[in-house]
């Protein structure tokens, strides 16, 4: 099997899809499907022309073979917000073969959400190949982190280690 998978799929362009709904519910035209090695790695990122309601929040997430990607959720929109925007989800140790993935959305109560143009993009590979790998890191679901810090700090639950094999694109090249 092929060690890395990357899959783009994007949504016909056409009229703004929308959404009342309070409970999960998949966006239109945005699963796929990918093949991955065993223990690979998976990247989703999720982006769209979004607006919604005034005072109401959007709210995205991915599913991996109907298990909540990681972050489990987030707002993707808030409060009368007309743009384009972008989200990473992330899924560590597939098992090897076929796996599909769905990006799901919901409104506040009394909300409406609407989305238009629409990319999927999916990237799957074990941590180390010959030829790279992938590296992946969430942070948990859950209240916003602050800091008050003026100078640079480490943001919570966003350090990770990464390994390399040799040749790979973290070696630093031999001069000639």
């Amino acid at each position: 099997m092929q060690q890395v998978g990357l899959i783009v799929k994007t949504a016909p362009s056409g009229p703004d899809k929308k959404t009342t709904s309070t409970s999960w519910v998949d966006i239109p035209d945005m699963s796929s499907g990918i093949a991955a090695a065993a223990n690979s790695n998976l990247e989703i990122t999720f982006s769209g022309e979004v607006s919604t309601s005034s005072g109401k929040r959007m709210f995205v997430r991915a599913l991996v073979d109907g298990q909540p990607a990681s972050p489990s959720d987030v707002v993707f929109a808030i409060g009368g917000f007309t743009g384009t925007r972008s989200f990473t989800f992330t899924k560590e140790n597939l098992k090897a073969g076929a796996h599909t993935i769905k990006i799901q959305w919901l409104i506040d109560s009394g909300g409406t959400a609407f989305i238009g143009d629409r990319t999927l993009t999916l990237c799957s590979c074990p941590v180390v190949t010959k030829q790279g790998g992938l590296s992946v890191k969430t942070a948990p679901s859950g209240p916003d982190k602050k800091t008050t810090s003026t100078s640079w700090v480490d943001i919570p639950d966003m350090s990770s280690g990464i390994a390399a094999a040799a040749n790979s694109n973290l070696e630093t090249p031999k001069k000639t």
